[in-house]
Parts: C-alpha cells; structure tokens; sequence
C-alpha cells in the first residue's frame, strides 16, 4: 500500500508539472539538462 501512494503521488507531482507550466511532457528533459 506504501508503494502505491509514493506512486500516485509521483504521477501527481509530474501531473502538476505539465499543467502548471503548460509544456507537454519531454521524457528525455533530465538527459539534457
């Protein structure tokens, strides 16, 4: 049950990311920075 709720909340932070920057998703962002 731990696992699932550290997971949903990563899936929230990466949600909150998009939506608030209002870029779309790049899985390869960290690889460039």
């Amino acid at each position: 049950m731990l696992a699932l709720g550290a997971a949903m909340r990563k899936l929230v932070h990466l949600c909150y990311g998009v939506l608030n920057t209002q870029q779309s998703y790049d899985e390869n962002y960290a690889i460039r920075t």
